[in-house]
């Protein structure tokens, strides 16, 4: 029989249940349907979520009472029958409240990542002839395996707790404003307003970097979406920048925008956010006036710069952005001289053109006021 909804007992079940999995502690198997909207289980019994409060007052009345099961907290003792992991962090309720907190234009950042080579790290992870491969058991498998999980399952809600890495040099650690759609065994997927997704992704490498002891590698895709855009379309289209970073030599890289934006994280960190971004920042932020539209002109002409002209129209555009001599002091001339040289020397560097175009992108979403979005 179906609701009005149209969904039969069990999907609409499914459907309550899955809302309370990121509010609520406890995961309670009772024997009683005692709402007829509990979702059923095999020999005749019913889940549900409940808060501590009133988990204890039923434990007390011992009505219909099974066992439960704990999430993301060390309880223990005769009435929880095992802890459980979950990477359930949010801090917005809709795609809209996401995006509507990013910085610059008003979209939602989609992360999908996952660990390199896990299944080699598994199978050759602790072969050594140097020792005789005494170290190559079962339970020490089982242990990389329990730890990796915890990482993705647990770890992950303290990373986007409290960020680290921000596009705009924030230097203390802040809540993001995303949400797990999943993260366990080696992956994550990830959504949330497309700075803090940019920022988390930076943070994700750095620690499982840390975690791993550089033992371990992941690869990752960022799309950047309006907040009415498909989810399972986004899904679909990051899955394959991630694809697109698994190809990358020696994997280990990050996918943003299209696959063409695709660099090493050692190359993306430092050299696409921390050199170009910042230096893209650092000018415009302080000369506004002089704007996106000069950043646009310079864009085309990059893209383009395999004709020799646009490199004269490229120098020709940075003139303009001089300072008047009579209107602007020594500092502002020096910032225009700086950006000027390192601009001029990346256009005519293969490998820094094609960083600079990146950047540029990634400070036109972050420059952009919400009514441009």
């Amino acid at each position: 029989m179906l609701n009005e909804e149209n969904d039969c007992e069990i999907c609409a079940a499914l459907k309550d249940f899955s809302n309370q999995i990121q509010t609520k502690l406890f995961f309670v198997i009772v024997e009683e349907n005692e709402t007829n909207k509990l979702l059923p289980l095999p020999c005749g019994r019913f889940l549900l979520a409940e808060t501590e409060e009133m988990l204890l007052k039923r434990i007390q009345q011992k009505k219909s009472y099974v066992r439960a099961y704990c999430k993301n907290k060390m309880y223990t003792g005769s009435n929880i029958a095992a802890k459980l992991w979950v990477g359930d962090y949010k801090n917005g309720d809709t795609f809209e409240e996401l995006a509507k907190n990013a910085g610059g234009v008003k979209k939602l950042g989609v992360l999908r990542a996952d660990v390199d080579n896990l299944g080699q790290a598994f199978v050759k992870g602790f072969e050594s002839e140097k020792n005789g491969n005494r170290y190559v058991t079962i339970s020490r498998t089982a242990t990389f395996s329990r730890k990796l999980s915890i990482f993705f399952k647990r770890y992950v809600n303290g990373l986007l707790r409290n960020g680290v890495y921000w596009l705009d040099g924030k230097s203390e650690p802040s809540e993001r404003f995303a949400a797990v759609v999943y993260s366990g065994g080696d992956d994550v997927f990830i959504v949330g307003a497309w700075s803090d997704i940019i920022g988390f992704a930076v943070d994700l490498h750095n620690s499982l970097t840390r975690f791993a002891q550089e033992t371990l590698t992941i690869s990752a895709g960022i799309g950047i979406y309006p907040p009415k855009y498909p989810i399972v379309a986004m899904a679909r289209e990051v899955e394959a920048l991630e694809d697109a970073a698994k190809s990358y030599p020696e994997k280990n890289a990050v996918a943003i925008f299209n696959e063409s934006n695709t660099y090493s994280w050692k190359i993306f960190i430092e050299n696409v956010l921390g050199e170009k971004y910042r230096c893209l920042a650092d000018f415009f932020d302080q000369n506004q006036e002089r704007g996106k539209a000069f950043l646009y002109h310079l864009l085309e002409y990059i893209r383009n710069s395999e004709d020799r002209i646009n490199i004269a129209r490229f120098a020709y555009t940075l003139a303009r952005l001089e300072p008047d001599n009579d209107d602007d002091d020594e500092l502002q001339k020096k910032q225009y001289q700086e950006f000027s040289r390192k601009m001029y020397q990346w256009i005519c560097s293969e490998t820094d053109r094609k960083q600079l175009i990146t950047a540029i992108y990634i400070y036109v979403y972050s420059a952009r006021k919400e009514m441009e979005g």
